[in-house]
C-alpha cells in the first residue's frame, strides 16, 4: 500500500471506472484532484505495480448548530470513494485500505469522517448512520455516516455538512 502520486492517474480512472462500471467516480476523484481538494489517497497494488485498489479522503466543512467555530473549525474529512478491482474483492483490500487511511488520518490530527454508503459494510470499522442523522447535506439519510476521530468532537451531532464543489449541488 502507497500514497497515490501523480503518475497513477490513467491507472487510477480504469480502476475505479472497473470497480463501478461506469466514469461517474472516477470523473469526481480526478475534479478532486484537479482542485487541490485530496488530503489523503493511498492504492493497495500487487508484486507486479497493477492498482488493485483505492480510497480517497478528503476535506469536509462540518459546523455544529449553535457553536461558533470559526476559530477552532473541526477537521472533517469524507471518505469517497473506495474501489477494488472486481475479481479482488472480498480478499480485504477495501477493509485494509480503510484501516490504514483511518490511522493516517488519526496521525495527522483530523477529528470526523463522513461516508455515504453500505451501513452494513462501513460499521465494522466504526461508522455510524445515527451519529450523522441530525447532520444536513444533499445526501442526508439512512446512507450518511460518521466517525468520530476525537471522542464527542460533533457534539450533539447536529450541524451542516459542507462537501468540495467536485461533489455538484454540495
Amino acid at each position: 500500500m502507497r500514497r497515490t502520486e501523480p503518475a497513477d492517474a490513467d491507472a487510477l480512472a480504469q480502476l475505479i471506472t472497473t470497480a463501478f462500471g461506469r466514469t461517474d467516480e472516477a470523473d469526481l476523484v480526478r475534479k478532486l484532484a484537479a482542485a487541490g481538494d485530496v488530503s489523503l489517497s493511498l492504492v493497495a497494488e500487487d508484486g507486479a505495480g497493477q492498482l488493485l485498489g483505492q480510497i480517497l479522503f478528503g476535506p469536509l466543512g462540518i459546523r455544529l448548530d449553535g457553536r461558533d467555530d470559526r476559530d477552532d473549525p473541526i477537521r472533517g474529512r469524507f471518505l469517497a470513494p473506495v474501489s477494488v478491482l472486481p475479481d479482488h474483492r472480498r480478499l480485504g483490500i477495501a477493509a485494509m485500505l480503510i484501516r490504514f487511511g483511518l490511522s493516517r488520518l488519526r496521525a495527522g490530527g483530523a477529528e470526523a469522517v463522513f461516508v455515504l454508503g453500505d451501513p452494513a459494510f462501513y460499521t465494522r470499522f466504526g461508522f455510524s448512520a445515527e451519529r450523522a442523522a441530525g447532520f444536513r447535506c444533499p445526501w442526508s439519510g439512512p446512507h450518511l455516516m460518521a466517525l468520530e476521530l476525537t471522542p464527542d468532537i460533533l457534539g450533539d451531532g447536529r450541524g451542516t455538512l459542507t462537501y468540495p464543489p467536485a461533489f455538484g449541488g454540495a
